[in-house]
């Protein structure tokens, strides 16, 4: 009677076809990378903005601090372009991929 039902597969995966997963809904790939990527990155981009503000903050208490020493009045503007720069890249980076999401997958990512 066992060797009926296994019969009735061809292979390991036919056999797993008739098991139902109702808690798991996972899609195809490109449904998951897409959903992995809207879920991960609002929350990069705000964790990535924070640092920006407390690198923006930490220059300008330099920059006031330096009382005129052009040693640390450069660190700070040059720690303070750094911050913009970065954070203008993070910037790009999302936009490319909400372009490229639209593009070749048709779908935007949640912000």
């Amino acid at each position: 009677m066992v060797k009926e039902v296994y019969a009735a597969c061809s292979g390991f995966l036919d056999c797993l076809r008739g098991i139902a997963t109702p808690g798991l809904n996972v899609g195809t790939e490109k449904r998951l990378f897409t959903r992995i990527i809207s879920d991960f990155l609002p929350s990069i981009l705000t964790i990535a903005g924070f640092i920006t503000v407390i690198v923006i903050v930490i220059s300008g208490i330099q920059f006031i601090l330096s009382s005129g020493n052009p040693e640390a009045t450069a660190t700070a503007r040059g720690r303070l372009i750094f911050a913009l720069v970065g954070f203008a890249l993070i910037v790009l980076a999302y936009a490319i991929l909400q372009i490229v999401n639209m593009l070749f997958l048709g779908t935007g990512v949640a912000a």
